[in-house]
Protein backbone atom coordinates (compact mmCIF):
# COMPACT_ATOMS: atom_id res chain seq x y z
CA UNK A 1 0.00 0.00 0.00
CA UNK A 2 1.25 3.23 -1.04
CA UNK A 3 1.69 5.99 1.60
CA UNK A 4 -0.46 8.89 1.06
CA UNK A 5 0.98 12.62 1.09
CA UNK A 6 -0.02 14.22 4.93
CA UNK A 7 -1.80 17.71 4.18
CA UNK A 8 -1.36 19.48 7.39
CA UNK A 9 -2.53 23.21 7.65
CA UNK A 10 -1.08 23.60 10.68
CA UNK A 11 2.44 23.78 8.89
CA UNK A 12 0.99 25.67 5.72
CA UNK A 13 1.82 29.49 6.45
CA UNK A 14 0.78 32.26 4.91
CA UNK A 15 2.34 35.82 5.68
CA UNK A 16 -0.36 38.82 4.64
CA UNK A 17 0.43 42.30 4.19
CA UNK A 18 -1.63 43.72 7.11
CA UNK A 19 -2.61 46.87 5.48
CA UNK A 20 -3.85 46.16 1.79
CA UNK A 21 -4.34 42.04 2.89
CA UNK A 22 -2.47 40.64 0.10
CA UNK A 23 -0.50 37.71 0.61
CA UNK A 24 3.53 38.32 0.96
CA UNK A 25 4.69 34.77 1.41
CA UNK A 26 4.22 30.82 2.68
CA UNK A 27 6.10 28.21 4.29
CA UNK A 28 5.01 24.73 3.26
CA UNK A 29 6.14 21.98 5.78
CA UNK A 30 5.32 18.44 6.04
CA UNK A 31 5.77 16.30 8.78
CA UNK A 32 7.67 13.09 7.91
CA UNK A 33 8.35 10.10 11.01
CA UNK A 34 12.29 11.00 10.89
CA UNK A 35 12.55 15.03 10.66
CA UNK A 36 10.42 17.96 9.52
CA UNK A 37 10.57 19.01 6.14
CA UNK A 38 10.48 22.06 4.77
CA UNK A 39 9.23 22.09 1.37
CA UNK A 40 8.73 25.55 -0.09
CA UNK A 41 9.34 29.01 1.08
CA UNK A 42 8.45 32.04 -1.04
CA UNK A 43 8.26 35.86 -0.57
CA UNK A 44 7.03 37.70 -3.31
CA UNK A 45 9.66 40.31 -4.77
CA UNK A 46 8.30 43.29 -2.80
CA UNK A 47 7.82 41.72 0.55
CA UNK A 48 11.36 40.67 0.28
CA UNK A 49 14.01 42.03 2.65
CA UNK A 50 11.65 42.39 5.54
CA UNK A 51 12.82 39.57 7.17
CA UNK A 52 9.44 37.63 6.30
CA UNK A 53 11.00 34.20 4.94
CA UNK A 54 13.12 34.17 8.30
CA UNK A 55 9.81 34.84 10.41
CA UNK A 56 7.89 32.14 8.60
CA UNK A 57 10.95 29.68 8.90
CA UNK A 58 10.69 29.98 12.61
CA UNK A 59 7.31 29.81 12.81
CA UNK A 60 7.91 26.12 10.94
CA UNK A 61 10.65 25.35 13.06
CA UNK A 62 8.65 26.00 16.33
CA UNK A 63 5.83 23.86 15.16
CA UNK A 64 8.28 21.23 14.64
CA UNK A 65 9.76 21.38 18.19
CA UNK A 66 6.09 21.26 19.45
CA UNK A 67 5.86 18.11 17.86
CA UNK A 68 8.86 16.29 18.90
CA UNK A 69 11.03 16.79 15.63
CA UNK A 70 15.05 18.17 16.82
CA UNK A 71 16.37 18.02 12.94
CA UNK A 72 14.67 19.74 10.11
CA UNK A 73 16.07 19.47 6.60
CA UNK A 74 15.16 21.68 3.39
CA UNK A 75 16.46 21.66 -0.16
CA UNK A 76 18.45 23.82 -2.15
CA UNK A 77 20.32 25.18 -4.86
CA UNK A 78 23.56 26.74 -3.92
CA UNK A 79 23.63 29.18 -6.78
CA UNK A 80 20.38 30.22 -5.53
CA UNK A 81 20.15 33.75 -7.36
CA UNK A 82 17.97 35.01 -4.50
CA UNK A 83 20.95 34.06 -1.93
CA UNK A 84 18.26 31.70 -0.35
CA UNK A 85 21.36 29.30 1.26
CA UNK A 86 22.41 32.36 3.09
CA UNK A 87 18.93 32.77 4.50
CA UNK A 88 18.84 29.54 5.65
CA UNK A 89 22.12 30.09 7.36
CA UNK A 90 20.48 32.91 9.53
CA UNK A 91 17.74 31.10 10.71
CA UNK A 92 20.38 28.19 12.20
CA UNK A 93 20.68 25.50 9.72
CA UNK A 94 23.77 23.89 8.27
CA UNK A 95 24.89 21.88 4.64
CA UNK A 96 24.50 18.34 5.69
CA UNK A 97 24.67 17.25 2.06
CA UNK A 98 26.10 18.66 -0.93
CA UNK A 99 25.24 17.54 -5.00
CA UNK A 100 27.43 18.99 -7.54
CA UNK A 101 25.64 19.12 -10.85
CA UNK A 102 28.50 20.05 -14.11
CA UNK A 103 27.12 21.72 -17.27
CA UNK A 104 28.52 22.47 -20.64
CA UNK A 105 26.82 24.97 -22.85
CA UNK A 106 27.80 23.46 -26.82
CA UNK A 107 28.60 25.54 -29.21
CA UNK A 108 29.51 25.11 -32.69
CA UNK A 109 33.08 24.32 -33.67
CA UNK A 110 34.40 23.32 -30.18
CA UNK A 111 35.05 19.85 -29.44
CA UNK A 112 33.27 17.97 -32.08
CA UNK A 113 29.95 20.36 -32.04
CA UNK A 114 28.44 20.49 -35.51
CA UNK A 115 29.71 23.47 -37.66
CA UNK A 116 27.04 25.59 -38.83
CA UNK A 117 27.75 28.85 -41.80
CA UNK A 118 26.70 31.61 -39.54
CA UNK A 119 25.37 32.09 -35.69
CA UNK A 120 24.85 28.38 -34.49
CA UNK A 121 21.01 29.02 -32.51
CA UNK A 122 18.60 26.40 -30.61
CA UNK A 123 16.64 24.16 -32.96
CA UNK A 124 13.22 26.47 -33.57
CA UNK A 125 9.58 24.97 -33.37
CA UNK A 126 6.42 25.92 -35.17
CA UNK A 127 2.82 26.28 -33.12
CA UNK A 128 2.24 23.93 -35.91
CA UNK A 129 4.41 21.18 -34.51
CA UNK A 130 3.41 21.76 -30.80
CA UNK A 131 -0.22 21.48 -31.68
CA UNK A 132 0.52 17.92 -33.95
CA UNK A 133 2.87 16.86 -31.00
CA UNK A 134 0.40 17.28 -28.06
CA UNK A 135 -2.13 15.14 -30.45
CA UNK A 136 -0.02 12.54 -31.34
CA UNK A 137 1.48 12.34 -27.50
CA UNK A 138 4.81 13.40 -28.28
CA UNK A 139 5.64 15.05 -24.55
CA UNK A 140 6.13 12.55 -22.24
CA UNK A 141 6.74 13.14 -18.32
CA UNK A 142 9.78 12.17 -16.63
CA UNK A 143 9.97 12.14 -12.79
CA UNK A 144 12.88 13.32 -10.84
CA UNK A 145 12.60 11.52 -7.08
CA UNK A 146 13.30 13.35 -4.00
CA UNK A 147 14.93 11.46 -1.26
CA UNK A 148 15.76 11.72 2.56
CA UNK A 149 19.17 12.51 3.47
CA UNK A 150 18.70 10.69 6.54
CA UNK A 151 16.37 7.47 5.50
CA UNK A 152 17.10 7.57 1.60
CA UNK A 153 13.45 6.64 1.12
CA UNK A 154 11.52 8.39 -1.66
CA UNK A 155 9.80 11.08 -0.35
CA UNK A 156 8.01 12.32 -3.32
CA UNK A 157 8.49 11.83 -7.12
CA UNK A 158 8.35 15.64 -9.24
CA UNK A 159 6.50 15.52 -12.94
CA UNK A 160 8.90 17.24 -15.46
CA UNK A 161 7.32 17.26 -19.27
CA UNK A 162 9.68 16.62 -22.22
CA UNK A 163 9.08 16.59 -26.07
CA UNK A 164 10.02 13.62 -27.77
CA UNK A 165 10.27 15.50 -31.30
CA UNK A 166 10.04 13.39 -34.37
CA UNK A 167 13.02 15.17 -36.04
CA UNK A 168 15.16 16.56 -33.02
CA UNK A 169 14.69 14.36 -30.12
CA UNK A 170 14.37 14.70 -26.99
CA UNK A 171 13.60 18.33 -26.23
CA UNK A 172 13.51 20.32 -22.61
CA UNK A 173 11.22 22.50 -21.89
CA UNK A 174 12.95 25.72 -22.38
CA UNK A 175 13.57 23.74 -25.85
CA UNK A 176 10.02 23.86 -26.38
CA UNK A 177 7.95 25.94 -24.18
CA UNK A 178 8.21 29.32 -25.42
CA UNK A 179 6.38 27.78 -28.42
CA UNK A 180 4.23 26.62 -26.54
CA UNK A 181 3.35 29.60 -25.05
CA UNK A 182 3.31 31.61 -28.21
CA UNK A 183 0.95 28.93 -29.40
CA UNK A 184 -1.92 29.45 -26.61
CA UNK A 185 -1.49 25.95 -25.53
CA UNK A 186 0.26 25.94 -22.05
CA UNK A 187 -3.32 25.23 -20.24
CA UNK A 188 -3.98 22.57 -23.03
CA UNK A 189 -0.57 20.64 -22.35
CA UNK A 190 -0.55 21.47 -18.17
CA UNK A 191 -3.94 19.59 -18.26
CA UNK A 192 -2.30 16.50 -20.19
CA UNK A 193 0.67 16.60 -17.85
CA UNK A 194 -1.10 17.07 -14.87
CA UNK A 195 -3.39 13.84 -16.29
CA UNK A 196 -0.46 11.58 -17.09
CA UNK A 197 0.91 12.58 -13.22
CA UNK A 198 -2.01 11.44 -11.44
CA UNK A 199 -2.59 8.37 -13.60
CA UNK A 200 0.85 7.51 -13.02
CA UNK A 201 0.38 7.59 -9.44
CA UNK A 202 -1.94 4.99 -9.33
CA UNK A 203 -0.38 3.01 -11.75
CA UNK A 204 2.86 2.89 -8.39
CA UNK A 205 -0.53 2.70 -6.24
CA UNK A 206 -1.51 -0.63 -7.82
CA UNK A 207 1.98 -2.02 -7.96
CA UNK A 208 2.24 -1.13 -4.48
CA UNK A 209 5.43 0.93 -5.00
CA UNK A 210 5.78 3.46 -2.59
CA UNK A 211 5.82 6.86 -3.83
CA UNK A 212 4.00 9.06 -0.57
CA UNK A 213 3.19 11.32 -3.28
CA UNK A 214 3.97 12.93 -6.88
CA UNK A 215 4.19 17.25 -8.08
CA UNK A 216 3.06 18.69 -11.01
CA UNK A 217 4.28 22.14 -11.80
CA UNK A 218 0.89 24.54 -12.74
CA UNK A 219 1.49 27.31 -15.26
CA UNK A 220 1.13 30.57 -15.03
CA UNK A 221 -2.16 29.67 -17.05
CA UNK A 222 -3.03 26.55 -14.71
CA UNK A 223 -2.91 29.01 -11.75
CA UNK A 224 -6.07 30.87 -12.52
CA UNK A 225 -8.61 30.48 -9.35
CA UNK A 226 -11.80 30.13 -12.35
CA UNK A 227 -9.84 26.55 -13.99
CA UNK A 228 -7.57 25.13 -11.49
CA UNK A 229 -10.49 23.94 -9.30
CA UNK A 230 -11.91 21.64 -12.68
CA UNK A 231 -8.50 20.63 -13.65
CA UNK A 232 -7.21 19.12 -10.88
CA UNK A 233 -10.85 17.25 -9.95
CA UNK A 234 -11.06 16.42 -13.54
CA UNK A 235 -7.11 14.52 -13.48
CA UNK A 236 -8.24 13.31 -10.09
CA UNK A 237 -11.59 11.62 -10.79
CA UNK A 238 -10.13 10.56 -13.98
CA UNK A 239 -7.36 8.59 -11.91
CA UNK A 240 -9.18 7.80 -8.88
CA UNK A 241 -6.65 8.55 -6.45
CA UNK A 242 -6.42 10.27 -3.22
CA UNK A 243 -5.94 13.68 -3.50
CA UNK A 244 -3.20 13.66 -0.96
CA UNK A 245 -1.02 11.90 -3.71
CA UNK A 246 -0.87 15.12 -5.87
CA UNK A 247 1.50 18.12 -4.63
CA UNK A 248 1.05 21.59 -6.76
CA UNK A 249 4.92 23.00 -6.70
CA UNK A 250 4.72 26.42 -7.04
CA UNK A 251 7.61 28.30 -8.22
CA UNK A 252 8.58 31.73 -8.33
CA UNK A 253 7.31 32.57 -11.49
CA UNK A 254 3.96 31.41 -10.66
CA UNK A 255 4.23 33.55 -7.40
CA UNK A 256 2.26 36.74 -8.75
CA UNK A 257 -0.43 34.42 -9.49
CA UNK A 258 -1.05 33.27 -5.49
CA UNK A 259 -3.19 36.28 -3.63
CA UNK A 260 -5.74 35.48 -6.42
CA UNK A 261 -5.28 31.41 -5.98
CA UNK A 262 -5.49 32.09 -1.92
CA UNK A 263 -8.57 34.76 -2.23
CA UNK A 264 -10.37 32.12 -4.14
CA UNK A 265 -9.34 29.34 -1.26
CA UNK A 266 -11.45 31.72 0.93
CA UNK A 267 -14.50 32.79 -1.00
CA UNK A 268 -14.98 29.85 -3.70
CA UNK A 269 -17.68 27.06 -1.71
CA UNK A 270 -15.29 24.36 -2.93
CA UNK A 271 -12.39 25.96 -1.26
CA UNK A 272 -13.33 24.76 2.26
CA UNK A 273 -11.69 27.39 4.89
CA UNK A 274 -8.25 26.84 3.17
CA UNK A 275 -8.10 23.38 4.76
CA UNK A 276 -8.45 21.91 1.25
CA UNK A 277 -10.09 21.89 -2.16
CA UNK A 278 -13.16 20.26 -2.16
CA UNK A 279 -15.70 19.27 -5.08
CA UNK A 280 -19.25 18.66 -5.06
CA UNK A 281 -21.27 15.82 -5.51
CA UNK A 282 -21.05 11.90 -4.61
CA UNK A 283 -17.66 11.59 -4.32
CA UNK A 284 -15.60 14.50 -2.15
CA UNK A 285 -12.16 15.04 -2.39
CA UNK A 286 -9.75 17.59 -0.83
CA UNK A 287 -6.81 18.73 -2.12
CA UNK A 288 -4.08 20.54 -0.52
CA UNK A 289 -4.23 23.98 -1.28
CA UNK A 290 -3.53 27.33 1.25
CA UNK A 291 -3.87 27.71 5.17
CA UNK A 292 -6.36 29.75 6.72
CA UNK A 293 -3.32 30.56 9.25
CA UNK A 294 -1.69 33.79 8.69
CA UNK A 295 1.58 35.67 10.03
CA UNK A 296 0.95 39.78 10.08
CA UNK A 297 4.57 41.72 10.35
Amino acid sequence: MVATYRYDPDLWWIAEDAESGELAGVALGVDFPDMGWVRLVGVRRQWRRHGIALALLRQSFAEFYRRGHRIVSLGVDSESPTRANKLYERAGMRVSQQLDQYRKVLRAGEEGVGMMEGKQSVPTVTAAEVQAGIEHGEFTVHYQPVVSLHTGKILSAEGLVRWRHPTLGLMSPGMFLPAVADAGLMAELGAGVLRTVCAQARTWRDAGIAVPCVGFNPSEEDLQPAYLPDLVRAALDGAAIDPRLLVLELHDEVMADMQRAAQTSRNSPRWGCGSGWTTTGRDRRACPCWNSSRLRY
